[in-house]
């Protein structure tokens, strides 16, 4: 589907922290990516690059004879 083909474009920002902190702990898969990936590409990473900066994703759907067109981007909080 090309840029013209759609009837609606929404965007959409995912933003939160780079990783989780529990104690003295650092956790670094907080799971933006992963959400992300599976909800634009249906499958499930289970380890992955840790995102620097911003990563974009797209995703077209069709609802009710109108095409749609969702663009996600997950972005990083550094704290």
């Amino acid at each position: 589907m090309s840029v013209a083909n759609y009837n609606y474009m929404f965007k959409f920002i995912i933003v939160g922290d780079t990783c989780k902190k529990l104690f003295t702990i650092y956790f670094l898969d907080v799971g933006k990516s992963n959400m992300l990936t599976q909800y634009t590409q249906n499958k499930f990473r289970g380890e992955h690059e840790i995102t620097i900066g911003c990563e974009f994703m797209a995703k077209n759907i069709l609802i009710e004879n109108k095409h749609i067109r969702i663009q996600v981007w997950d972005t990083v909080f550094i704290f």
